[in-house]
């Protein structure tokens, strides 16, 4: 049989023993904030919060208007593609439509409708609400006039003169199709 032993316990930390007196003169009171270093804390948390919260409600507002006019470009280069190899003309038609008012746009041919219709992201129009069409020829180019480039221009509707506004061109003569920042 083994015999225990018992230690005696270590001695108090020299660290904590300065510690000892205090607590006895404190012995009925708890430490806590105040209300009036809450309410400072509360005041100045406030404030930060007004002074961010438009830029992360703005966050993602640049990232709609770039993937339309990523898909409004890749669907310009399909038409164009499309008349190429189809040796027909295709038309890439667009238009602000719907409540609330947003932009569309499809891809016909002689047949009819290529595909379906499309819309911009919520909240943003062509610059123009007419109906609008542009065809491309069999060799790549666009239009009648060879030598014109067209300009289609996508916006922030809701927010008027303090929305972003970017352009699409299409050199008529090559069919070329830019972005415009």
């Amino acid at each position: 049989m083994i015999a225990h032993t018992r230690f005696p316990p270590p001695p108090p930390s020299p660290s904590l023993s300065p510690l000892r007196p205090r607590r006895l003169r404190r012995q009925g009171r708890r430490s806590a904030f105040t209300l009036l270093e809450l309410l400072a804390v509360m005041a100045i948390v406030i404030v930060l919060l007004t002074l961010t919260l438009p830029s992360f409600l703005n966050w993602g507002r640049g990232t709609d208007i770039r993937t339309s006019l990523g898909l409004v470009r890749s669907t310009l280069t399909r038409a164009r593609q499309r008349a190429m190899a189809h040796g027909t003309p295709v038309t890439f038609a667009w238009t602000n439509s719907g409540a609330p008012l947003r932009g569309s746009y499809h891809l016909r041919n002689q047949a009819g409708l290529i595909g379906t219709t499309n819309h911009l992201a919520r909240g943003l129009t062509w610059a123009t609400n007419d109906y609008t069409t542009l065809s491309f020829r069999s060799d790549g180019a666009c239009g009648t006039n060879a030598a014109s480039t067209v300009s289609l221009a996508i916006e922030e509707a809701e927010r008027g003169t303090n929305g972003i506004s970017r352009t699409i061109t299409i050199t008529c003569s090559t069919g070329y199709v830019d972005v415009l920042d």
